[in-house]
């Protein structure tokens, strides 16, 4: 049986994941550079490390779309945490589903 990841589709969701993953580096690099007030070179090198860090790099990129794109507080909240919606959403089925198997 194939893997829902295989061929196009999974090609697909891994370019989105890339865009989506630059997205949030600039918006941490714009956060970083309006907040420290550091100039953009050096707020890029450090937004590089800090895309990987979890609560710190999502901290400085939702200041940064909030602040400096003027983007609505949840719009940069769904940028960073889409994956908490995924899998709270995924939690949700997974149980439902098990509470109707068995009759409940």
């Amino acid at each position: 049986m194939p893997s829902i990841l295989s061929g196009a589709f999974g090609i697909a969701v891994y370019v989105l994941y890339l865009i989506i993953g630059f997205v949030q580096m600039f918006a941490i690099m714009d956060g970083l550079s309006y907040a420290l007030g550091i100039g953009k070179v050096l707020s890029f090198f450090i937004a590089i490390f800090l895309t990987y860090i979890p609560l710190v790099g999502s901290c400085f990129g939702v200041y940064g779309a909030v602040e400096v794109w003027d983007w609505h507080l949840y719009q940069a909240i769904l940028l960073f945490f889409w994956y908490a919606i995924i899998v709270t959403f995924a939690f949700i089925l997974t149980i439902s589903i098990k509470i109707l198997e068995k009759g409940v």
